[in-house]
């Protein structure tokens, strides 16, 4: 049996695994200061919406995408995945320092552990439940180059 570190939260040490991390990312022509911010506007098909959110902060994004879950497209957890993934690879560019850092994770094992009940992109330790998506997706990355 291989035994394989474990990367347990992407907070401290290991906070530039979390989409809040800044770094420039790319939608529609309009750069986001980090992941999350554009992860939530892309929940957004109106283009005057998507600019709007790429001037929040990531914590304002999110409360905004709660807010006006009205307004979210109709086929948001059919592309989600692919957004995240797309937002991922621009954030974990080959050549830049996140990368490396990204690579230098080697073979451990990604969970972006949370108390916040994200049983989707994360893995909630309060319950012990989780997809833990956004670690897979880190882990996909890391694993292509």
């Amino acid at each position: 049996m291989i035994d394989y570190p474990v990367i347990k939260s992407f907070r401290g040490e290991y906070g530039w695994l979390s989409n809040f991390h800044p770094c420039k990312i790319h939608l529609l022509g309009i750069e986001f200061d980090c992941v999350e911010t554009a992860f939530q506007a892309s929940k957004f098909k109106e283009h005057s919406i998507i600019l709007d959110v790429s001037r929040m902060i990531p914590k304002e994004a999110k409360a905004f995408a709660k807010k006006n879950k009205g307004l979210v497209r109709s086929d948001w957890n059919d592309v989600r995945v692919k957004y995240m993934r797309y937002f991922l690879k621009q954030k974990f560019n080959k050549g830049t320092l996140l990368h490396a850092w990204l690579l230098n994770t080697y073979n451990a094992y990604l969970i972006e552990g949370n108390v916040w009940y994200d049983n989707f992109w994360g893995y909630d330790i309060k319950n012990g439940i989780g997809k833990n998506m956004l670690g897979q997706l880190l882990m996909e990355i890391r694993n292509d180059d």
